[in-house]
């Protein structure tokens, strides 16, 4: 499945195999630095589509180790660090 996200005017996608993200994009984005971006989205419009073929796997880890890298990134932005997921 792909989770489809839009928010002013920016469209992105997570792909889920078996239930776990494989894929992440946000404009040119791709991989953790969008499943960041995205996972720090608290509104937009969301669905969800069917896997529509092969996509080039850019994530690695499970969906724990991926949301815990997204609120680190979080926090390091909200104390001014460098790396951000706005």
């Amino acid at each position: 499945a792909t989770i489809r996200l839009e928010r002013e005017g920016l469209t992105g996608a997570i792909v889920l195999e078996r239930g776990e993200p494989v894929a992440a994009w946000l404009g040119p984005r791709t991989g953790v630095d969008a499943f960041c971006r995205l996972a720090a989205w608290q509104q937009g419009t969301f669905w969800l589509e069917p896997l529509g073929g092969v996509t080039e796997r850019n994530l690695r880890g499970n969906v724990e180790s991926l949301l815990l890298e997204a609120l680190r990134r979080q926090d390091e932005a909200q104390r001014g660090g460098a790396r951000t997921c706005p």
